[in-house]
């Protein structure tokens, strides 16, 4: 539960840097997830590469979201590099979570540090 919960919060933060960069307002596409996937993907500086699978894993929820929706809370980047490890989600979205991560925090997540 605590890592889906991470998740959550690395998206969230995703999601919220990727406005930022791409000058969106979220709150107008309120209920229309796909416009605000196609308008940020027009919008995105060159220098921010993220796969189509990051992009809509960050802006249009899913699987990984589902389980975070939970009362979120500040965590460290260190506690949130535990959203990548787990036996409960499958390579490609561990790797997607790596990608995301590394966007969000401009780093690799030290996974040596987790206790």
């Amino acid at each position: 539960a605590l890592r889906a919960l991470h998740r959550r919060v690395l998206l969230d933060q995703a999601r919220n840097d990727l406005l930022f960069e791409s000058r969106l307002d979220r709150r107008d596409f309120e209920g229309r997830s796909e416009d605000l996937l196609i308008a940020i993907r027009g919008a995105l500086p060159s220098n921010v590469q993220l796969s189509e699978a990051a992009l809509r894993t960050v802006l249009l929820g899913g699987p990984i979201r589902a389980h975070g929706n939970v009362v979120a809370h500040d965590a460290s980047p260190d506690d949130i590099s535990l959203a990548i490890l787990g036996t409960d989600i499958t390579e490609k979205q561990r790797k997607t979570l790596w990608e995301i991560y590394v966007y969000v925090y401009r780093q690799e997540p030290d996974l040596n540090s987790i206790k």
